[in-house]
């Protein structure tokens, strides 16, 4: 009870600064049906500022102090660094995956930890489709403060909910074979080739589509991703810490080296 009363106090001062949180969830689906997750949770300087003064940091309100022994100590196949960009101070963590059903397995663990540490309670949920030489991303936008919204009264007078929409920047980028159909949302990063969908909590569903240059027509079937937009860190650190990991479902593949936003 005690957490969740400063959880709603934190949200609270963060409308009234005008924080930023940074989430970004990236897929990417090579040719051969491989592919990589990245999760990237990040704050700005004045979220940093106000989590030092909520007892969440150090030395000037930097959350990544003391992380270092945690990042060592994540789950199997997944890895997790600290990374800044411009002024925001984050984690990014990765896991790959070598199949559609390492993916399937890798999906539920994901679900089922997001439940139990997610304060927020956030999910986008996908569906990936590859039929017909096409690509297809389809889903939906969850209820990302209904929480919140069950105890607004934690909040205090006078602060509206909606108004932590703006706390938030969200995107999902994707990073899918072949070329972009017309009729997909988001737009083209001309430097990364990248699909970039940058969404806001009132959105309810999109597609994004990809033509591939495969000629198989092979049916992979549909797979439902929920990928955790808040929380993300909670699953790889605090899952780390206090339970056992999940099943493994591969070592994993990636460089922790490599910019997952390079092709």
């Amino acid at each position: 009870m005690r957490r969740s009363i400063l959880f709603f106090c934190l949200m609270a001062a963060v409308v009234a600064s005008g924080c930023k949180i940074r989430n970004d969830t990236i897929v990417r689906i090579s040719d051969d049906r491989t592919g990589t997750l990245v999760f990237e949770v990040s704050a700005d300087q004045e979220l940093r500022d106000l989590l030092s003064d909520f007892g969440s940091g150090a030395g000037g309100g930097n959350i990544l102090d003391g992380l270092d022994a945690q990042l060592e100590n994540v789950p199997d196949g997944w890895t997790a660094e600290a990374f800044t960009d411009g002024s925001f101070e984050g984690v990014r963590t990765a896991t790959t995956f070598r199949s559609i059903a390492e993916l399937n397995a890798l999906v539920d663990q994901l679900n089922t930890q997001a439940q139990e540490v997610g304060n927020l309670g956030s999910v986008i949920s996908f569906v990936a489709s590859d039929v017909d030489e096409t690509i297809i991303l389809e889903g939906e936008v969850g209820d990302l403060f209904g929480e919140i919204a069950n105890q607004a009264g934690a909040l205090g007078a006078g602060v509206d909910v909606s108004q932590l929409s703006a706390a938030l920047d969200l995107r999902l980028v994707a990073d899918l074979p072949g070329e972009l159909t017309d009729e997909s949302d988001g737009e083209i990063d001309v430097g990364t080739g990248l699909v970039i969908w940058e969404y806001r909590p009132s959105d309810t569903d999109f597609r994004i589509a990809s033509t591939t240059a495969s000629n198989s027509g092979l049916l992979i079937g549909l797979i439902v991703l929920g990928l955790v937009v808040v929380g993300t860190i909670g699953f790889v650190i605090i899952r780390a810490r206090s339970g056992p990991a999940p099943t493994p479902v591969g070592e994993s593949m990636l460089d922790p080296t490599e910019d997952p936003y390079a092709r």
